[in-house]
């Protein structure tokens, strides 16, 4: 996670996937400024946005159940691998 936040780590990542801010913001159906002023802390974005940049930059929301249970499974499977 950068210093800045889950948020706007998550939105870097998009941008480096895509290539500019420009295309982020418009693949997101969002203004550039828009976006410009979320990046310095000055501004709202909408939830809509917010999950079409997530899947831009890959990433997935799970609970904490969700990652324990898929932790255990991944060492079960390392576990019969190794040995």
């Amino acid at each position: 996670m950068s210093e800045k936040g889950v948020i706007r780590s998550v939105i870097m990542d998009a941008i480096r996937i895509k290539g500019t801010q420009s295309v982020v913001a418009s693949e997101a159906g969002m203004d550039g400024a828009v976006l410009s002023k979320v990046l310095s802390g000055e501004g709202s974005i909408k939830l809509e946005a917010l999950e079409k940049i997530f899947v831009m930059a890959g990433v997935r929301v799970i609970t904490e159940q969700e990652h324990t249970d898929n932790e255990s499974l991944l060492r079960i499977f390392a576990r019969r691998l190794l040995s």
